[in-house]
């Protein structure tokens, strides 16, 4: 009995040490840790914020600060002339290389009233705008994506500040 005990606890040990082997130095992280360290530790994922420019989402990592402006780092392409070839078919005949450029200032839509519902859900009962400046300086979530078989599960380790570069 006392071997076969014995042999139960080397198990569990064994399968908790490869559960959480795939971890990599994540559990070293901190807020202080660089960004470098960051995002070259594996399964660390990173949740940066969202900028809106005309629809165009792209996350301020991809940002830069140009005065009273953010521009995305990089650029896309964009139809801006398309052409029938056929029943049902159209091609983009014409593209323009652009980039993301938004104002630092702008107009953010909030709810300023809820309302429960008899079924139990929310709903937005009345809106407000402000004006918001896109700060130089944002909080970042940053978690750990766990493996677990085929399971994985994706744990909130800390938040860091990130600092949106100035434009060159």
């Amino acid at each position: 009995m006392k071997k076969f005990f014995f042999l139960i606890i080397v198990l569990v040990t064994l399968c908790f040490q490869t559960v959480y082997a795939g971890s990599g130095n994540s559990g070293k992280l901190s807020p202080n840790s660089s960004w470098k360290t960051i995002l070259n530790t594996d399964n660390v994922l990173v949740r940066y914020p969202t900028v809106s420019a005309g629809g165009i989402f792209t996350s301020v990592d991809n940002m830069c600060t140009d005065g009273a402006m953010l521009k995305a780092n990089n650029t896309y392409e964009d139809c801006v002339k398309w052409e029938s070839s056929g029943e049902n078919t159209i091609k983009c005949i014409k593209k323009e290389t652009k980039r993301i450029v938004t104002p630092r200032l702008h107009t953010k839509t909030s709810c300023a009233a809820h309302q429960i519902t008899g079924d139990g859900n929310m709903i937005c009962k009345a809106t407000k705008t402000d004006q918001v400046l896109y700060p130089d300086t944002v909080s970042v979530d940053v978690y750990v994506k766990k493996e677990r078989g085929e399971n994985s599960n994706i744990q909130f380790l800390f938040k860091k500040d990130y600092d949106i570069s100035k434009c060159p």
